[in-house]
């Protein structure tokens, strides 16, 4: 049996200065499934939290040597965001919670080439901010309490590198 399960733990800090700052704690806990339905499958149950809170399922599943499908559900509720200067919007606001999801198929050629094609919808929830022009559709739009987002993923990476972690030699490029 090939299977077996990995538990992965980290931590991130985010710190931003501008005309507005903001600071992120981040501690996160990884439980991986491999080998589930097959070789290269992979069920992984993320759960992050300290200034805010998200949880994300994926599942890779083969679909033969080289390509494979991805299924991926975030859930996002971050409090006290603030963005600045960012085209001259500043976002300032007590809550934000996203709720995504997205479904992909890769190929894995010669050499660590990987392609990846992919189709993400997004739903989120502000509560408690605002800028010049959030405030205008909201007048406009008065009955809209959410926005949703579809996007389209392509990407396109070569990775030569001999060792994943310090490596000497090799190169990484990724095309998005």
């Amino acid at each position: 049996d090939s299977s077996y399960v990995d538990v992965l733990l980290s931590g991130s800090y985010k710190g931003i200065l501008s005309a507005k700052e903001t600071t992120k704690l981040l501690l996160s806990t990884d439980f991986q499934y491999r080998g589930l339905t097959g070789i290269n499958s992979v069920l992984s149950l993320k759960l992050g939290f300290v200034n805010g809170f998200f949880a994300n399922a994926m599942y890779i599943h083969p679909l033969n040597s080289k390509t494979f499908a991805k299924l991926n559900i975030n859930y996002l509720s971050d409090r006290n965001f603030v963005t600045s200067n960012i085209y001259d919007l500043n976002t300032e606001g007590t809550a934000l919670q996203k709720f995504s999801t997205s479904i992909g198929l890769g190929y894995r050629g010669n050499l660590d080439r990987l392609l990846f094609l992919g189709l993400d919808y997004s739903l989120f929830f502000p509560h408690g901010f605002s800028t010049k022009n959030l405030e205008i559709a909201k007048e406009n739009y008065a009955d809209s309490k959410e926005n949703s987002g579809i996007s389209f993923t392509a990407k396109y990476s070569i990775n030569t590198l001999e060792l994943p972690d310090f490596p000497r030699k090799g190169f990484l490029f990724v095309q998005l």
